[in-house]
């Protein structure tokens, strides 16, 4: 290197090491790293007395309420693709609730009166467990 490219190198390094933190800084400073916690407020607003059925095996625990559902994940299902569908009066899977991970407590809304419950994995199109209220 010529004692040109030197000097440009030196200030190009310097000038980086001022940008980058400052850009870094400002891409962050809108992000929320705090844990939501919806599904639980939901599930702390619902008594245990409210629950009209309650069915439960070994993997999960389902409550059914008036205008909601909570699904109590008690064992790890193995599966990333986990979604919780609706039993309908023929005892086939009907309308999804939505997506279980990991264990924990879920609280999903539902508009009219739920059979039961279908635990399926989509990627492998197999059915993980299955409720009945």
């Amino acid at each position: 290197m010529t004692s040109g490219q030197r000097k440009v190198h030196k200030f190009t390094w310097m000038l980086m090491a001022i940008i980058i933190p400052v850009l870094i800084f400002f891409s962050i400073k809108n992000l929320d790293f705090s844990e939501k916690k919806e599904s639980k407020t939901l599930v702390k607003q619902t008594s245990k007395k409210d629950a009209i059925k309650i069915a439960e095996n070994e993997q999960i625990k389902a409550s059914l309420f008036e205008n909601s559902i909570e699904v109590i994940v008690k064992s790890s299902l193995k599966t990333s693709s986990t979604v919780v569908y609706t039993i309908n009066e023929n005892g086939e899977k009907g309308k999804p609730l939505g997506q279980v991970s990991t264990v924990g407590i879920y609280a999903f809304s539902t508009t009219n009166s739920i059979k039961g419950i279908v635990v399926f994995d989509e990627i492998k199109q197999t059915e993980i467990t299955k409720l009945r209220f």
